[in-house]
C-alpha cells in the first residue's frame, strides 16, 4: 500500500497495521471536525462532552469510577471535570452513604433534572 507524503513522493507503510492506524486517525480527524466546531461554542472540551453524553445514557446516575472506565479517552482527573461540570450546572452530584462513616460512599453524577 502506498500514499503521497507532503512532498509528493510515494511510500510504502510500513505493515498493513499500521496503513489501517493511519487511517483510522485520518477518518477521525474528519469526523470529528464538526463536532469540535459546536463543542467550542458551547464551551466543551471533547472530554467534558463524553461525560456528558454518558449521564445522558444513565439518567439516575453513575459513580464517578464508572463514568471513568466509560470515558472513550483516560482522563487523570475524572473528579476535578465533573467539579467544573457541576458549577456550570451541567450535571448534579450527591452523596449516596449507608452512613456518614461508611467507606463504600460515593458520589453520584447524574444530568440535572429538568424544570418543568
Amino acid at each position: 500500500m502506498t500514499k503521497n507524503n507532503q512532498s509528493g513522493n510515494r511510500r510504502r507503510a510500513a505493515c498493513p497495521e499500521e496503513a489501517a492506524f493511519l487511517e483510522l486517525l485520518r477518518t477521525t480527524d474528519i469526523l470529528s471536525r464538526g463536532l469540535v466546531k459546536v463543542l467550542k461554542i458551547e464551551d466543551l472540551s471533547g472530554t467534558q462532552y463524553n461525560v456528558l453524553r454518558i449521564l445522558r445514557g444513565s439518567p439516575e446516575g453513575l459513580p464517578c469510577g464508572e463514568i471513568a472506565s466509560r470515558m472513550i479517552t483516560r482522563d487523570p482527573d475524572v473528579t476535578r471535570l465533573l467539579d467544573r461540570l457541576e458549577r456550570r450546572a451541567l450535571i448534579s452530584r450527591r452523596r449516596e452513604a449507608r452512613d456518614s462513616c461508611s467507606p463504600g460512599s460515593t458520589n453520584r453524577c447524574r444530568p440535572p433534572i429538568a424544570n418543568n
